[in-house]
């Protein structure tokens, strides 16, 4: 009897341990278990002091114990809602993606696609390779893997694209596509030998490309009104112009889809078939099978076209051959790389065209630029410097709203979310054909006809304008006029 208040306070003891291990258990299981849930109680109030011991002795014994009792699922693997096809259509298998390989590329492709950047580069670097995307126009690391593994992605998009995987010193290039949830881009695939392995560039069809309307791309209301006038010229030339990236392609495809194909019979050069048009008859350049761009185009006069869409004129055989074909009844609507309007007659003379036939022929240059826009969930309000505050006043152009960019999730940081285009349009009219066809014709009294007669807005203005707008930043305007 000498031990029974120790023995009772002990008891009392071990029974405030079981229920605190009962209450730990409880909140363990939740609802889990409900038909054995009394059995796991019995077991908590009598076995909960030792759990208590081990957990003071042991931080993740709780755990542990419940381990033994519960019966643990393997954690589920989320699935990427993304199917990757070859150049084929058929769907590759994923049954031997033992190192993640494939799972890599599809996370890849799902964000490249959500994100809608443009191009994902995988380049080497040092003794590990870096894979960068381009989001609005600027690239950003997205992650850096090891050699091994690098190589593996190649090899798997080499395969999607249907190059040879063991070719790695000679320039390839293929395509592929992906069903990316109700998404279904199209992936053009460029390779090549580089200092230090193989250099993979991945340019990002969007599956909306086709389906852009001209009414819907950033034209003002008089740009509109001037393309939407040209497109449905019997003849003659309608020429785009811009450096790489600039959006040509994509307003191109507006221009197609505005044309009445009940009337027209329109046929599409391209190098490659960007995005399948069902009304149109698209070719597609083969210069590995001797097919050019000059050698579809006087194939297509063969077939009594209304309207021909030639994807670039880069040589001085498609340009006769196109000038000729605008001469004879024929609309001509192609892409040419030049800065500006008057640099596209530079280099129409430079492909050998002389001025009057260019006067007889062209109707609209079209320039165009894309600008990157802040994002409207951090942008703060910017600190021009006196240059930068004198200038936008000295044209007319308020500074009280001018915003910089700062960077949030929701832009990853960039401080842009989203671009818009920009159009400059040269409309080559009766007086700017006499000014091409006289003797002294030069870029000066080209310039000064231009400015003189034509009030369409130019590019510089119209970014000051999304500047003062609080729209974008100066520094994007800047970096668009630079060469300008």
């Amino acid at each position: 009897m000498a031990f029974a208040p120790v023995k009772l306070i002990l008891l009392f003891a071990w029974f405030l341990c079981g229920l605190y291990a009962l209450k730990l258990g409880d909140e363990k299981l939740g609802k889990r278990h409900g038909a054995w849930k009394e059995y796991y109680n019995l077991l908590a109030l009598f076995l909960g002091p030792f759990a208590l011991c081990a957990c003071y002795l042991r931080g993740n014994a709780w755990e542990f114990i419940l381990g033994l009792f519960l019966d643990k699922k393997a954690p589920v693997k989320q699935e990427i809602p993304v199917v990757i096809r070859d150049a084929k259509g058929n769907p590759l298998a994923d049954s031997d993606d033992e190192h993640g390989t494939l799972t890599f590329l599809k996370r890849l492709i799902y964000d490249a696609v959500k994100k809608q950047c443009s191009d994902i580069f995988i380049d080497p670097k040092n003794d590990a390779y870096s894979v960068r995307i381009r989001v609005d126009g600027a690239i950003k690391v997205y992650d850096m893997l090891a050699a091994d593994a690098a190589l593996a992605v190649i090899s798997t998009v080499k395969v999607a694209a249907g190059m040879d995987i063991a070719e790695k010193r000679r320039p390839q290039d293929g395509s592929f596509s992906a069903l990316v949830e109700e998404d279904q881009p199209s992936f053009r695939v460029a390779s090549v030998g580089v200092f230090g392995g193989e250099k993979l560039t991945i340019r990002v069809m969007a599956s909306d490309m086709g389906q852009r309307k001209l009414e819907t791309i950033g034209l003002s209301n008089d740009q509109y009104r001037i393309i939407s006038s040209a497109i449905r010229l019997p003849s003659g030339m309608v020429l785009m112009c811009g450096p790489t990236g600039s959006g040509k392609t994509s307003t191109l495809y507006a221009m197609l889809g505005a044309i009445d194909y009940n009337m027209k019979n329109v046929i599409s050069i391209e190098d490659p078939i960007e995005h399948v048009m069902p009304a149109i008859s698209q070719m597609e350049v083969n210069v590995k099978a001797g097919i050019t761009f000059a050698s579809l185009l006087r194939n297509a006069l063969r077939q009594n076209p209304d309207v021909i869409c030639v994807g670039e004129i880069r040589d001085e055989e498609t340009a006769e051959i196109a000038v000729h074909a605008s001469q004879t009844g024929h609309l001509i609507i192609a892409t040419l790389h030049s800065n500006d309007n008057l640099g596209t007659i530079d280099r129409l003379m430079n492909l050998g065209i002389p001025l009057r036939s260019i006067a007889a022929t062209l109707h609209v240059i079209i320039s165009q630029r894309l600008i990157r826009k802040l994002c409207p969930h951090c942008r703060r309000k910017a600190e021009l410097s006196p240059d930068r505050k004198a200038f936008m006043e000295q044209y007319g152009f308020p500074t009280e709203n001018v915003q910089a960019p700062q960077g949030c999730p929701n832009c990853d940081g960039t401080g842009y979310l989203g671009r818009q285009a920009l159009f400059e349009i040269l409309v080559v009219d009766a007086g700017l054909r006499a000014v091409l066809e006289s003797p002294d014709a030069s870029n000066t009294t080209i310039q000064e006809y231009v400015d003189a007669h034509q009030t369409t807005a130019n590019i510089a203005g119209q970014a000051l304008t999304l500047v003062s707008g609080g729209i974008t930043s100066y520094e994007e305007f800047e970096r668009v006029t630079l060469n300008i």
